[in-house]
């Protein structure tokens, strides 16, 4: 093993200590070339006690022999330092191994990662224009979504009405009100009937009276034209004389034919006044009966309106 610097520090320490300088001190030359030690004695050891100059010595020793243990110590550190060294370089080259074998599947995982990241750039792209197209459509998005809330709403109600409609009709009913409803529905067409027949009556009516004025104005004009007939005559227009006589006949003849056609009317129209008291009365048979059905009990109409009495209050 090669010495280290620290090495070299210690083979140094313990030498000056093994001559002694530490101990002595340094030497010197006189004047004349005579060697002196450090005290200015002139060759040997220092004048001093044997007790103490023994001490000294046996003080060098230790610490020479503490000088050998702490090389030995320093010695062993650094095989230890070296062995952790060529641990570490094994340990290294091992990793450098693993990591050269995992290096295919690091680049295919590295590959993978940019094709994610790609994939990742392209969908949030696409996102950020749904988004875009999503800010433009979000008026309409609202109030379509408005409509569509109020025709859930108005579809949910009706849901309910028909589930509740057994519960109005047989629960929540008004006997008394279906036997005005029935008997409204029987009277219908008796009185449907008798303006039929008001309206025939006033046609006929003005019918008739236009008839009859019609044949009054023949007739006045039938005896304007006889009264003339002689007066032609003898004023020698015979021609002109049985024309108006002819005249005069014709319109008397279509006077009374509208004079018969009014009485006729006339006839009908007291015959229709005659029937509508007996529709009347059938119409009121008819609405009693189906009010009896309707209402077999004779309920009285209810106090409040139930159509309205479990509706809650408003806000």
């Amino acid at each position: 093993m090669r010495a280290t610097p620290l090495c070299w520090l210690f083979f140094a320490r313990v030498t000056l200590l093994a001559c002694g300088h530490t101990l002595r001190g340094g030497t010197g030359q006189d004047p004349n070339g005579d060697l002196l030690d450090a005290e200015g004695y002139q060759g040997g050891p220092p004048p001093v006690g044997l007790e103490k100059h023994n001490m000294q010595i046996n003080t060098a020793a230790a610490k020479i022999s503490a000088l050998k243990v702490k090389q030995v110590v320093a010695a062993n550190g650094a095989q230890a330092s070296a062995a952790k060294a060529a641990t570490a370089k094994l340990r290294v080259e091992e990793i450098y191994v693993k990591t050269m074998n995992v290096m295919p599947e690091l680049n295919q995982v590295k590959l993978l990662a940019k094709l994610q990241a790609a994939k990742a750039n392209a969908a949030s792209k696409q996102t950020i224009a749904f988004r875009k197209d999503m800010d433009k459509k979000k008026k309409k998005i609202i109030t379509d979504s408005q409509l569509l809330a109020v025709q859930a709403v108005k579809s949910l109600f009706k849901e309910k009405y028909k589930e509740l409609s057994e519960w109005r009709h047989k629960v929540l009913a008004d006997p008394w009100n279906q036997g005005q409803v029935a008997a409204t529905k029987a009277a219908a067409p008796y009185f449907k009937t008798m303006g039929q027949f008001a309206g025939s009556m006033a046609g006929f009516g003005l019918e008739a009276s236009s008839m009859k004025s019609a044949a009054a104005a023949d007739s006045a004009n039938a005896e304007s034209l006889a009264s003339g007939v002689e007066a032609k005559k003898e004023a020698g227009d015979p021609i002109g004389a049985e024309q108006d006589r002819e005249m005069a006949a014709a319109l008397k003849t279509q006077s009374a034919q509208l004079a018969a056609r009014a009485g006729t009317l006339d006839g009908q129209v007291a015959s229709m006044q005659n029937v509508v008291p007996q529709y009347a009365a059938a119409a009121g048979q008819a609405a009693w009966s189906a009010e009896g059905a309707a209402n077999p009990d004779s309920v009285p109409p209810p106090p409040v309106d139930p159509n309205f009495a479990f509706t809650p209050a408003p806000p």
